[in-house]
């Protein structure tokens, strides 16, 4: 949910695909495809920027949370994958 574009909760579609109870909301929908289409990095920051702006003035969910999960391995512990999320193949004990 990090990214604009893969983010489900932004999806203010007017097809009726989205959340039941979310806005329709043509430019919702429009920013993200100009983050896309952008041609530099200026650009696709600028489109990032008004798309930002714009949920804020819509607010079609309020972000309450953010979770991130630690985790702690001992030394003799090896091949830990860095992920989102812990995942236990490729450990080997020293």
């Amino acid at each position: 949910m990090t990214s604009p574009l893969t983010n489900f909760t932004i999806n203010s579609a007017c097809d009726g695909k989205n959340w039941f109870g979310w806005p329709c909301d043509a430019q919702t929908e429009a920013l993200p495809t100009a983050y896309v289409a952008a041609a530099d990095e200026g650009d696709q920051k600028a489109a990032l920027e008004a798309l930002h702006r714009h949920l804020w003035e819509e607010l079609p969910d309020i972000p309450v949370a953010q979770y991130t999960q630690p985790f702690a391995w001992r030394a003799n512990i090896s091949g830990v994958l860095h992920a989102p999320l812990i995942v236990f193949w490729n450990i080997d004990k020293n």
